[in-house]
């Protein structure tokens, strides 16, 4: 893989941008998973996920870029990554707390804002020990997302949604390490807590929110 490639791939592919993918994806392939009155939302709710989730957080790390708390925006200093990640976490339970107490919100959707969370927040409190690969654990939490509502919801459609997950996440896996920003053991501990919290949070967000 040629680097322009593996460049395009980090930024269309940018782990600020799985909530809104997750979504629309399942908006428009998968749209049984989620209430009647949800779907017709559809273009809304993507709307302010896409500010909350990524514009917002985006406006803040460039802030850090141009005040120079941060030496750049690929952030390969492990520590740098902390307050990025920590403020970006907060940003994700601010939008949870959105949807689930102002605009009361329940159902899938807010099972599957809960679980993105949890993953950011999973790779924010494990950056403090190793430089986790978000790249990673962004798509392989996506992909426990998908086969937690493959399970809850047995439809060919999302069955193909977790096949076009795992084809991405090689795709962004081969770029990561092309570009020499993560070694294989920061992949894949991103991928294993990316997954495993995902599926997991989709697992214990309603006994703990109900």
């Amino acid at each position: 893989m040629k680097n322009n490639v593996a460049q395009f791939l980090s930024y269309v592919l940018h782990p600020l941008l799985m909530p809104t993918y997750l979504l629309g994806i399942l908006f428009g392939w998968a749209p049984d998973v989620f209430a009647s009155e949800i779907v017709m939302a559809g273009p809304r709710i993507l709307m302010v996920v896409f500010v909350t989730t990524f514009v917002v957080p985006a406006v803040c790390i460039a802030s850090m870029k141009f005040s120079g708390m941060i030496s750049s925006f690929t952030m390969e200093d492990r520590n740098e990554r902390l307050l990025p990640f920590v403020f970006t976490t907060l940003f994700y339970l601010i939008t949870c707390f959105l949807f689930i107490y102002k605009l009361n919100i329940g159902g899938t959707l807010s099972l599957v804002l809960l679980a993105i969370t949890f993953v950011i927040a999973m790779v924010a409190a494990g950056t403090f020990f190793i430089k986790l690969s978000a790249h990673a654990a962004g798509l392989s939490g996506a992909t426990g997302i998908i086969c937690y509502l493959k399970i809850t919801y047995p439809q060919e459609s999302v069955m193909l949604l977790i096949v076009g997950l795992v084809l991405l996440w090689g795709a962004i896996v081969s770029a990561r390490l092309q570009l020499g920003v993560h070694s294989p053991k920061e992949m894949y501990f991103g991928t294993a807590i990316g997954f495993i919290t995902g599926f997991g949070s989709m697992i214990v967000s309603p006994i703990l929110f109900n």
